[in-house]
């Protein structure tokens, strides 16, 4: 019975020792590790693709954006103008098309 006790401590004490072998020397068919690369570099691949798609996309919108602005200040201008020319009653010159016409002061 002692021998038996024996012969199983150190067949587990064997199996802990397998198990503390690094996976890469399990005997993993190299294959597999081919595939596993290439699924990682397709994978980096993959990320930066997407990190430079959303970079696009956020200056498409910053653009947008700032083509939004410059034309609703524009509207406001337009719409602006026009309802200070309506308040003041300011009508275009028919000769020249300006609105205001400025005269030299002549002093003394």
């Amino acid at each position: 019975m002692g021998t038996d006790r024996s012969f199983k401590s150190n067949c587990a004490s064997a199996n802990l020792t397998s198990l503390s072998i690094p996976y890469q020397f399990i005997g993993v068919h190299p294959d597999f590790h081919d595939q596993l690369e290439d699924l990682a570099e397709a994978r980096e691949i993959t990320i930066a693709n997407a990190r430079l798609y959303r970079d696009y996309q956020f200056e498409c919108a910053q653009q947008a954006y700032r083509l939004e602005t410059e034309l609703a200040e524009e509207e406001y201008m337009v719409s602006e103008i026009a309802r200070l020319r309506g308040s003041l009653n300011i009508q275009p010159c028919e000769e020249c098309g300006l609105s205001l016409h400025f005269t030299p002061l002549l002093l003394g």
